[in-house]
């Protein structure tokens, strides 16, 4: 059990915003906050799923805590025992954390899921898409492919699989293209890792939907996360295979919000042709985060091993009635695409 010396950053008053919850989700290594009330008595939690929720249903951030928090939650008191909270998460798969209240309803801990049951391992498998040229990032990509550029301390390719090692994720395929023998030759067979990566060479650039036509050979019957090799975030891969699960998707894409700022005063006209002016207005995006989970008979509607971009096989599911989900991601996410958003995931370092 994590004490509750070791958990201040997790903690906030009901009488602070949502917008200072996911501050403290995204910088806190538990992803779950405790709303205390003004004596510090927990009167609920927000976890990374009740912030998703709130933003599909676009709740304003600068809402207070005390409005929306999850006053119904499942937690032990302090005389309970691991075999009680191992028993809870056994029973409910959506359940990662367990706060532990004292008698008068402070914290004295939590239980957190990955602790009480080790080692889960699943066997799905994942295809990683890192065969593109990353041509906006040239000079760094004239002798490494876009995956293999440093992140922190290591190639963000190694970033991604130590993350999905650590949800426990270890069939790994790699769809490799350009310079494809740095990441084979850096990665092997992924056993220094005590992972399994299986590597698929594009003899022809196949776009981002077009590698999942060497999975479709394997004949595979549990569901595949595919991930673009140039994405860094934080994102628990296992939180999306559960919420894929749970609302029965056939493909579950996870998007992001994104903030186009105008820099010009916009001019509108009002019906009685009234002008407005909007100075630099922002405008919000919900935007494809290049992270998915699908279910593998989906992978009868692709085109064998022929190029086809992902938004165009998602476009195809659509119209073939598919469920299509949506996964909100709210931690830190960093397409490196270019030098400026590089220089940004670096800087979160």
């Amino acid at each position: 059990m994590i004490k509750t010396n070791s958990l201040n950053s997790n903690l906030i008053k009901n009488d602070q915003l949502i917008k200072d919850v996911i501050n403290c989700l995204n910088k806190s290594k538990e992803k779950i906050c405790i709303v205390l009330n003004s004596k510090n008595k927990v009167s609920g939690i927000f976890t990374n799923g009740d912030i998703r929720r709130l933003s599909i249903k676009k709740k304003n951030l600068e809402t207070k805590v005390s409005r929306l928090y999850k006053k119904k939650f499942t937690f032990l008191r302090e005389k309970s025992s691991k075999e009680e909270a191992k028993k809870i998460f056994l029973r409910k798969n959506d359940i990662r954390y367990i706060p532990v209240l004292k008698k008068n309803n402070t914290l004295k801990g939590i239980y957190v899921r990955e602790h009480i049951l080790k080692d889960k391992e699943y066997e799905n498998e994942v295809l990683i898409l890192a065969g593109g040229i990353g041509k906006r990032l040239h000079t760094l990509t004239d002798f490494f492919p876009k995956p293999m550029i440093n992140v922190g301390t290591r190639p963000l390719l190694e970033s991604i699989l130590y993350s999905l090692k650590s949800s426990g994720f270890k069939n790994i395929n790699i769809s490799v293209n350009y310079l494809q023998e740095k990441i084979k030759d850096y990665f092997g067979n992924g056993e220094s890792l005590k992972l399994r990566i299986n590597y698929f060479s594009e003899k022809k650039r196949l776009g981002t939907a077009g590698p999942l036509f060497f999975l479709k050979k394997k004949k595979l019957t549990k569901s595949i996360l595919v991930l673009n090799g140039d994405i860094y975030t934080s994102l628990r891969k296992e939180d999306l295979l559960s919420y894929h699960h749970k609302n029965k998707n056939d493909f579950t894409i996870c998007c992001h919000s994104y903030i186009h700022k105008i820099p010009y005063g916009v001019v509108e006209l009002s019906k009685t042709s009234k002008i407005l002016i909007n100075e630099k207005p922002k405008i919000k995006y919900l935007v494809n985060s290049g992270i998915y989970c699908l279910e593998p008979k989906i992978l009868k509607y692709l085109a064998n091993n022929k190029y086809q971009d992902m938004n165009d096989f998602i476009n195809y599911l659509k119209k073939r009635k598919k469920k299509i989900g949506f996964f909100n991601v709210h931690e830190n996410l960093y397409d490196i695409g270019d030098y400026n958003k590089l220089i940004e995931a670096r800087e979160s370092e």
